[in-house]
């Protein structure tokens, strides 16, 4: 399962909003900001998408969630909270799927360099488990 926390070209402005809010030192503020952002973004689903497509996102999203009150993974908060400053740059898109049946956050950050990052997260325990340069 990926549940892409961006994807359309419509979510633009979103993404922008989202990137402003994250910014190179964080505090609780922003992470509720940003949080609240990507929540929106979720709101903010494309309306062109076709109705599979939104039942997938449903489940996809409803799965999540219950896996987050059984506390078998971390929310996105806590998860940003915990590993933010870690990231050195701003996060410009975030994902959620299981790899190997292991749940992991997939966090791309842009740097100041240009260079853009992909920190793969432990859904469970916060934990940077990959990180890969994709320029």
């Amino acid at each position: 399962m990926t549940t892409p926390f961006s994807q359309s070209q419509h979510d633009s402005p979103l993404i922008a909003a989202v990137s402003e809010l994250s910014s190179w030192e964080s505090d609780d503020a922003r992470m509720i900001r940003f949080v609240f952002a990507v929540l929106c973004l979720f709101a903010a689903a494309p309306a062109h998408a076709s109705d599979d497509d939104h039942d997938d996102d449903r489940k996809d999203r409803a799965g999540l969630n219950a896996a987050i009150e059984r506390g078998e993974i971390l929310s996105l908060s806590e998860i940003l909270k915990r590993v933010t400053p870690k990231l050195e740059g701003r996060i410009v898109e975030i994902e959620f799927e299981y790899e190997d049946g292991r749940p992991i956050y997939e966090i791309y950050v842009l740097r100041k360099d240009g260079r853009r990052l992909e920190f793969e997260i432990d859904a469970q325990t916060a934990r940077i488990l990959d990180l890969k340069d994709e320029d």
